[in-house]
């Protein structure tokens, strides 16, 4: 997995998350201006990724964190 940071075709700054096979996993949802504001976001999205709960809405219901669910 890497992540990168690109211009779109509106020349605004985005980030993107791609998984071992080459494949967008995820991608910001806002485009910013300035490249350092794009980075500034993904670098909150790697912070805190780990330790953001999980809800499942199929089960209704908080399910923990990523650091709980793999200790299960």
């Amino acid at each position: 997995m890497h992540y990168e940071i690109y211009k779109d075709l509106q020349q605004q700054w985005r980030w993107r998350i791609i998984d071992s096979r080459s494949r967008v996993a995820a991608t910001s949802s806002d485009a910013y201006e300035k490249r350092e504001d794009a980075l500034r976001s993904l670098m909150q999205i790697r912070q805190h990724a780990a330790s953001a709960q999980i809800y499942d809405h199929s089960l209704n219901k908080w399910l923990g964190t990523m650091e709980t669910s793999n200790e299960e």
